[in-house]
């Protein structure tokens, strides 16, 4: 199955049915913006001795845990960075 066209949202539900490739493609799809977010947030909170891969490793995980709250007609990337914020926190 080719993931590259397949919606976020769609991506989502098929990791709600255990899709581990599904996982592994929409984590990758979001790897940059999620460093970005990470690095924004570090910046603007003053955090200087961040390891970001820990950071990278624990947002998603955060996420992965409460994907099952997140409502598919909504955009992902507003979810997962609503998410890191919360966790960032």
């Amino acid at each position: 199955m080719a993931f590259a066209d397949i919606a976020d949202n769609e991506l989502v539900y098929l990791i709600r049915a255990n899709n581990d490739v599904a996982r592994e493609y929409l984590i990758e799809r979001y790897k940059k913006r999620i460093y970005g977010i990470i690095n924004g947030l570090s910046n603007k909170l003053g955090v200087n001795d961040l390891d970001y891969e820990d950071s990278y490793q624990d947002c998603f995980m955060v996420f992965l845990k409460c994907l099952d709250l997140y409502d598919l007609d909504f955009s992902f990337y507003h979810y997962l960075y609503g998410a890191i914020v919360r966790d960032f926190k």
